[in-house]
């Protein structure tokens, strides 16, 4: 199992590929954040 529970397999077009791996980063960013702050 990836991390985030996506199959690594190409049932995904790219653009929907870079969407979810960016909104992953960001939300990798502001728990980042969120922990820093505690």
């Amino acid at each position: 199992m990836k991390r985030g529970g996506y199959p690594d397999c190409c049932l995904y077009s790219n653009k929907d590929q870079h969407r979810r791996l960016t909104m992953r980063t960001m939300f990798d960013m502001t728990m980042e954040k969120n922990m820093s702050q505690h």
